[in-house]
């Protein structure tokens, strides 16, 4: 079972013009990013449901193309009097969420490996893809 990445799915309609954050302020980044958080939350949680009652019993794999913990490398400052940070946007997904304090250790614990492949970064022959490793 494999779950969506939530930015790149919002990117694709549109979102801070299709994640190219042109013309975009910083409230809706912020919002963006919180909001994507909790999305990304809740899609891993309904694959996960998903996958337990689909295997009867069994083991199941839920593979995340990024997960929960990703946002954190993009909750940098996009404006520099402006800046954004991972414990706010934790903060305020943790308050919608109902997950008072959520913390980076309550994301990790959701998961119990990683496995990193570079599928998408390499062409047919086996070369680096330089257009679509950007």
């Amino acid at each position: 079972f494999a779950t969506p990445e939530i930015a790149t799915v919002l990117f694709l309609q549109g979102a801070l013009s299709n994640g190219s954050y042109q013309d975009f302020v910083p409230e809706e980044y912020e919002e963006f990013m919180v909001q994507s958080e909790i999305l990304q939350i809740v899609i891993e949680g309904i694959w996960s449901q998903g996958a337990a009652l689909s295997v009867d019993g069994e083991t199941a794999l839920v593979l995340a193309d990024r997960d929960a913990v990703d946002g954190k490398a993009y909750s940098r400052p996009r404006v520099e009097d402006k800046p954004i940070s991972w414990s706010r946007i934790l903060l305020k997904s943790g308050k919608l969420l109902k997950i008072p304090g959520l913390s980076d250790d309550d994301l990790v614990k959701r998961y119990i490996g990683a496995i990193f492949w570079h599928t998408a970064a390499r062409a047919p022959n086996g070369t680096v893809d330089n257009e679509t490793y950007r």
